[in-house]
């Protein structure tokens, strides 16, 4: 047999039985009056008005085998397939990632990096009828680098939702980033120029929001970091006003005196912010409210 069919993972199926023909399609040149021939090989009795059925490999494969004998080679077959009556025509699988893809690509170009889409998962095998109805693509939740999740929708003409389906992907965002450019500690303090490096990294991977080094705030890691671990939200923090067991002023007011004495920060702490702090005299503890690097004010 110099033959060769492909039989499609999907197909929308007419009559009460199926044939061969409506799932496959020859593969390179084949005699037209063969085609014919194996076009109305009947397959499976399929009933009524509207339904759905699956297929294994092996089971497709076993029936062609008995109808076919000994002519497995000649026949290429998924390990799936689903044939539908009623309900549309089955939406390639390729189609349905380009939709995704072209929609996550126009709905993440804010991150500022190279997106590339993996791993499209659908819940099972689509069908439309294109006349009639209309499919799109919607995300649910946040979008972030990492798995997004999707939403398929089916609408009728008028707008009518008809059905939804679940969907997800993962999304790689590529983007060079600062990075520890030696292992960094709290004892380091601002993080300068020569202690930092960049690197091409997948925002999918990393934690937090990427520190950008040209905000003039002056940041410091919030643990020791090794070198190459990225500067994020997580890991960097605006450097204090006022360090741990910095000697500083704390003013005190009254409804008619102000006091100023001399305290120890027992805590770091930045502008706005309350921390703890020691009366160097009394020894004393009191919470205080940071208003810069030199002054807190007693609460």
């Amino acid at each position: 047999m110099d033959w060769k069919l492909k039989i499609a993972p999907a197909a929308a199926i007419t009559g009460e039985r199926v044939m061969l023909g409506e799932i496959a399609e020859p593969v390179g040149q084949i005699d037209a009056e063969t085609w014919r021939i194996l076009a109305s090989t009947p397959l499976w009795s399929f009933p009524g008005r509207e339904g759905q059925l699956t297929f294994t490999r092996k089971k497709i494969l076993d029936d062609l085998d008995r109808l076919f004998p000994g002519a497995e080679q000649n026949f290429a077959v998924p390990e799936q397939v689903v044939l539908k009556k009623g309900g549309g025509k089955p939406v390639t699988v390729s189609e349905v990632d380009r939709m995704i893809v072209d929609y996550l690509t126009a709905n993440m170009t804010g991150l500022d990096g190279e997106l590339e889409v993996k791993e499209i998962t659908l819940p099972g095998q689509l069908f439309i009828d294109k006349d009639l109805e209309r499919l799109s693509v919607e995300g649910v939740g946040a979008m972030t680098p990492g798995r997004v999740n999707l939403r398929l929708t089916v609408t009728a003409q008028d707008g009518r939702v008809l059905r939804q389906i679940a969907a997800n992907a993962f999304v790689n965002v590529w983007k060079v980033i600062p990075v520890a450019g030696r292992p960094l500690n709290l004892k380091e303090g601002v993080l300068t120029p020569e202690k930092i490096t960049y690197e091409r990294r997948n925002l999918a991977l990393v934690r937090g929001v990427p520190w950008e080094p040209k905000d003039l705030t002056p940041m410091r890691v919030k643990s020791s970091l090794n070198q190459g671990t990225p500067l994020t939200s997580e890991t960097v923090e605006p450097m204090p006003a006022i360090l741990k067991g910095a000697q500083v002023y704390c003013l005190w007011r009254g409804n008619s005196i102000q006091l100023v004495m001399p305290v120890t920060a027992m805590t770091d702490g930045s502008k706005g912010g309350q921390i703890t702090v020691r009366n160097v005299q009394s020894g004393r503890e009191l919470a205080a409210v940071v208003q810069d690097a030199k002054t807190v004010v007693a609460r």
